[in-house]
């Protein structure tokens, strides 16, 4: 790019500058251009006597000046202008005169160098002749050179006495510029210093320029110019797009194919194991680790780029990778044995194994950075690669170690569950968030006896209903049927009939020995020899086949003359897959590590959400939870779950201190009572059986804050005593201290 020109520097003969501007700008605004404040306020009498009134061109007012002479007024704007620069001006003027030229109205530019020393002025031409109404006066002039600034000044001229009224004026300015290319090139014959004060350069490459000890002349400089012209373009309007993967469309001069997202390149492992570093993407596979060309996730197969790191043949690499994370811009991977810890590049040429460690973890879900650590999920609970890999141990001191016993029921529930914990980073809060998902419990099929007796069955043509008694005679007795249209309508959404039951009376007189009777469903037929007199007989539930209609009936098979039947009982069995019991939400346990100040611990929440928790990211400092279709958000501000929403549940506050036995084991001790310092109302139970966690005073509601005044009794003696302190949903709350008093005891905290 060609310099800008600068002052009081050496230029070889030769140099090519440009100006420091070559475009002029646009105009001050006039003030006050049409008198509207009815005064003379931004302008300045040079001569003459004028005076702001009414009868204006337009608007409310317009200056007149009165008396023989020659007078002027200047408008105090003062706009910067180049030379060159063209200026344009115009207004009204009213004469008074009789039709002779002993009036003359005009405006006029003033021109300024740069020390607003007066040049020139450059004048419009006169309004002369007869008056009486409003005409226009303009002027135009070029910025001469050394030219800096520019006003306007009206200018009248009277000789026989008489007015001359002014009003709404205009200015505006055009600046052509220099040719296209125009630079300057020194000419000198030897170097040469630039003056103090940049030249005014003239617009053509024939007229020369002194710049103190410089001399510029005009030159065109080379230019290439670039056009792009498209290769392919689409059409005026857009196609009907193909929905299935390969299908093509042509669109102008394109030819579009349909393609899933999906990478097509074979070494892609297409894992779920995945990790983001030094611009490139690492998935697991098998006993290897793949990654992709550099900012090319669609590439992983070009040499020297794309490739795999050797985690099989490194130390606890026999397992296949199970998890991987970032710990300060290194890569762990972990299996069921161990991690390595790996140095990534860009350049495959640097990457290299700095360590490999037995702590183990499957969980890949659960790992995430968490400030300048790595925390992850091993069978022990949470740890940190920062503690782990310094202790060689999961059993060192960890962040997660205060709440081992809480973390390993989610695990083997997890396990059995077969849903992963997932954990995220919340850089704003300073919190790593890890969550136990619980499926859904499905529920429990139910079954039912619904009683058919109330049903319209057919027996020989006519509808009867139960219970049916009749005597009939003959050696086949009839059957009652009920069809599956009315069978229907005991059955509800999910309802099918498993089986029937039925019991009745049969009579029969006057028999053959060997008699049967007999109970039908459909084709299966179970019988039962009977004796004279009373002789209920019950049918086994048996599996229906949805096919045909159910009939039941009695049958005289052999011998006799007549046959009393009686239905008492008949009795449908309903199952219901989706009845009985409820099914249980899913819910999520969440364990919420904050970290504290600096080389202070961290602490941990425990939190119980009543939906399943499917996935969480954070964007603009928000952290957004996915629950099946549902998207919530974390505001601390809320005071109840599905907050806003008709399924809205409020949720209690609980802080539940381990076993306290203030440094004297075994001793029995006498608490007196309790003080309480926090925000919100809440509840306070002392448990003081520590083989029994259930055994412990009737929750006590006390103030937010009971330091003002005594103390709150509450005798209790035990050798040791647990506080738990619940704040009821639906309000703020903050615990700050508990102070428990013992007799002859200093207050424990």
């Amino acid at each position: 790019m060609t310099d800008v020109w600068q002052p009081g520097k050496t230029y070889i003969p030769g140099s090519i500058v440009r100006p420091t501007a070559v475009i002029a700008p646009g105009l001050t605004a006039l003030l006050n251009p049409g008198f509207e404040s009815g005064d003379l306020t931004g302008w300045t009498v040079g001569t003459g006597t004028w005076a702001v009134g009414g009868s204006p061109y337009s608007g409310s007012f317009k200056v007149r000046v009165t008396g023989n002479g020659t007078w002027t007024l200047k408008n105090n704007a003062t706009s910067t202008c180049f030379p060159g620069q063209t200026i344009n001006a115009n207004g009204f003027a009213r004469l008074t005169n009789a039709g002779t030229d002993d009036q003359g109205a005009e405006i006029a530019l003033y021109w300024y160098d740069a020390s607003s020393t007066f040049i020139s002025q450059t004048e419009g031409v006169a309004l002369t002749g007869v008056g009486g109404s409003y005409r226009s006066i303009t002027v135009s002039g070029v910025a001469p050179a050394n030219a800096a600034s520019v006003q306007l000044v009206l200018g009248a001229h009277v000789t026989s006495g008489g007015n001359i009224d002014f009003d709404a004026f205009t200015w505006s300015s055009s600046y052509s510029g220099p040719p296209s290319g125009l630079v300057y090139k020194a000419t000198q014959a030897a170097p040469g210093k630039s003056g103090a004060i940049e030249p005014v350069w003239p617009g053509n490459t024939t007229t020369p320029v002194t710049d103190n000890q410089v001399t510029w002349q005009g030159v065109i400089a080379s230019q290439i110019v670039w056009e792009a012209i498209p290769i392919n373009q689409s059409g005026a309007t857009e196609p009907v797009w193909p929905t299935t993967p390969g299908g093509m469309i042509h669109d102008g001069t394109i030819d579009w194919q349909g393609q899933t997202k999906a990478i097509h390149d074979v070494n892609c492992p297409h894992s779920a194991v995945v990790a983001i570093a030094a611009s490139k993407i690492y998935a697991a596979d098998n006993d290897i680790i793949r990654y992709s060309a550099t900012v090319n996730p669609l590439d992983w197969t070009a040499t020297n780029d794309a490739g795999y790191l050797p985690y099989g043949l490194n130390n606890y690499g026999s397992n296949p990778a199970a998890a991987m994370g970032l710990y300060r811009s290194n890569l762990c991977i972990f299996n069921s044995e161990g991690f390595q810890m790996w140095q990534v590049d860009e350049d495959p040429a640097n990457t290299a194994l700095l360590d490999a460690l037995p702590i183990a973890s499957t969980w890949n879900t659960a790992l995430s950075p968490v400030a300048n650590d790595l925390l992850f999920l091993s069978s022990k609970g949470v740890r940190s690669v920062g503690v782990a890999a310094t202790g060689v141990s999961l059993e060192s001191g960890d962040v997660g170690m205060p709440i081992d016993a809480l973390v390993q029921p989610e695990l083997k529930l997890a396990v059995t569950s077969s849903v992963d914990p997932i954990a995220c980073y919340v850089p704003s809060q300073g919190q790593y968030w890890l969550a136990f998902a619980t499926q859904p419990i499905p529920p429990v099929p139910s079954t039912r006896w619904a009683s058919a007796l109330s049903l319209q069955w057919t027996n020989t043509g006519n509808n009867v209903t139960l219970p049916f008694s009749g005597t009939v005679s003959g050696s086949l007795l009839p059957s009652v049927v009920v069809s599956q249209a009315q069978l229907a309508t005991l059955l509800g959404a999910g309802d099918s009939i498993i089986g029937v039951r039925a019991a009745g009376t049969l009579t029969v007189s006057a028999f053959t020995a060997g008699s049967l009777t007999s109970f039908h469903w459909a084709t299966n037929i179970q019988s039962q020899n009977t004796v004279v007199g009373a002789n209920p007989i019950t049918l086994a539930a048996t599996a229906w086949d949805g096919q045909g209609n159910f009939s039941l009936g009695a049958s005289l098979i052999a011998g006799g003359t007549s046959i009393t039947f009686a239905m008492s009982q008949l009795d449908i069995e309903i199952q219901n897959s989706g009845g009985g019991t409820p099914g249980v939400p899913g819910s999520t346990v969440v364990f919420v590590y904050t970290l504290n100040r600096l080389n202070a611990p961290g602490t941990w929440s425990r939190y119980v959400f009543p939906y399943a928790i499917d996935d969480f990211c954070t964007l603009n400092d928000i952290l957004y939870i996915r629950s099946g279709d549902d998207v919530l958000f974390y505001d601390e501000d809320a005071l109840s779950d599905y907050n806003n929403d008709p399924r809205s549940v409020t949720f209690d506050g609980v802080i539940w201190w381990p076993w306290l036995d203030f440094n004297s084991a075994s001793v029995t001790k006498r608490m007196d009572g309790f003080d309480v310092v926090g925000v919100g109302v809440p509840s306070i139970q002392i448990a003081y059986d520590q083989s029994n966690v259930s055994a412990a005073t009737i929750p006590y509601t006390v103030p937010a804050d009971s330091i003002p005044g005594m103390m709150i009794p509450m005798p209790v003696m035990a050798p040791s005593f647990s506080v738990k302190v619940t704040y009821p949903g639906g309000q703020k709350w903050k615990l700050q201290a508990i102070n428990l008093w013992f007799t002859g005891m200093r207050p424990e905290s």
